[in-house]
């Protein structure tokens, strides 16, 4: 019982994680692409902040998934639904911007 219950605790952190890193990786790309918009030096944002989500992404997957290829698919996953979510509310910010 203890191992299940370990086990599904270890699979949802992952699936959080996942969507926590998601929603800072696509955020971010989304804040960005907003600054790069008015920024004198829109290259350096771009660069910039491409290595910094990377590298946030690529260690959050290195700790999250802990040498465990099922955690590791489904933070994944969870990485990749949370660009839906955020798509969602940023064509919805978008939307209302313009509406007025």
């Amino acid at each position: 019982m203890t191992e299940s219950l370990s086990l599904s605790l270890s699979l949802l952190f992952s699936w959080i994680s996942g969507s926590i890193l998601g929603l800072l990786y696509f955020a971010g790309l989304w804040l960005t692409v907003q600054k790069v918009v008015s920024s004198s030096h829109p290259a350096l944002w771009i660069m910039g902040s491409l290595l910094f989500r990377t590298a946030l992404v690529l260690l959050g997957f290195y700790y999250v998934s802990g040498g465990n290829l099922y955690r590791l698919i489904l933070c994944l996953v969870s990485f990749i639904t949370s660009r839906f979510v955020v798509l969602r509310i940023t064509r919805e910010r978008e939307g209302s911007r313009y509406a007025h």
